[in-house]
């Protein structure tokens, strides 16, 4: 389960950052530019046991998604030869893979079947990179794990979807606002001198009831309630509460 989560993560949620836009491949391949970056994300990785360079994950990112570029391998040293050089020095053969590798990342990052074909291309990948270590006595013993190349590039991958995606602007706000929510919704329902259990529905309203004298049972029975809502009802429930415009009283809880 373990392995499976790290694949998730190294894949699924890579992919959802270019779906929103947070990152294209382009922008991973650039990721020298940004040392801050950078340094957490070796920081990251590397408190997984995996001792690696600053150098070095870039070097991995080049495997996973050089391939964009398409690079032949007989000019002038290849695509990273390019970079230092006088504008004049610049050939069209880098100007053709600047742009062949600019379209594909831009593909790649906005277009569902190339990012799906992307995403199943890695999770194979990382699929056959799993070693399986029998215990012969005890066969429920036995183990799985992931070999070290494979290790390395889940890691990757996996702690680069936090920074970028988990770990971005954009996504804490709506965390920040997710935690607003949740914590007026229980400050609501708690609220004795408002009598705020009948904000309940009627099964939550009776478990209330039967710890009137016990804060710490009914303070657990409003955390179950809220535990048990999707984002969306969260949302509609504060918005009840809260909301210039709330839905229709003839709307059950």
């Amino acid at each position: 389960m373990d392995i499976a989560d790290d694949i998730a993560y190294a894949t699924y949620d890579l992919e959802d950052a270019f779906k929103a836009g947070f990152v294209t491949p382009i922008d991973l391949l650039s990721l020298k530019q940004d040392e801050e970056l950078l340094n957490e994300l070796v920081r990251r990785i590397n408190k997984e046991n995996i001792n690696l360079s600053g150098s070095e994950i870039i070097d991995k990112l080049y495997e996973i998604f050089g391939g964009i570029f398409s690079i032949d391998e007989r000019a002038d040293g290849g695509f990273s030869k390019g970079f230092g050089v006088g504008f004049n020095s610049i050939t069209s053969h880098y100007i053709e893979t600047l742009t062949r590798g600019y379209i594909a990342s831009r593909f790649l990052a906005q277009d569902g079947f190339d990012r799906s074909n992307f995403t199943s291309f890695l999770i194979d990948r990382f699929i056959s990179g799993i070693d399986f270590f029998p215990n012969e006595e005890r066969p429920p013993l036995s183990n799985i794990g992931l070999n070290d190349d494979i290790k390395i590039e889940v890691e990757v991958l996996k702690s680069l979807s936090f920074l970028l995606l988990i770990n971005s602007s954009r996504v804490k706000v709506a965390e920040y606002r997710g935690y607003e929510i949740i914590q007026k919704i229980f400050e609501a329902l708690i609220d004795d001198q408002k009598e705020g259990h009948k904000l309940l529905p009627e099964d939550f309203r009776n478990l209330y009831l039967l710890f009137k004298d016990n804060d710490d049972q009914k303070k657990r029975v409003v955390c179950d309630f809220i535990a048990g809502m999707t984002d969306r009802y969260a949302i509609e429930f504060y918005g009840r509460l809260y909301s210039e415009n709330p839905e229709t009283i003839f709307k059950s809880l």
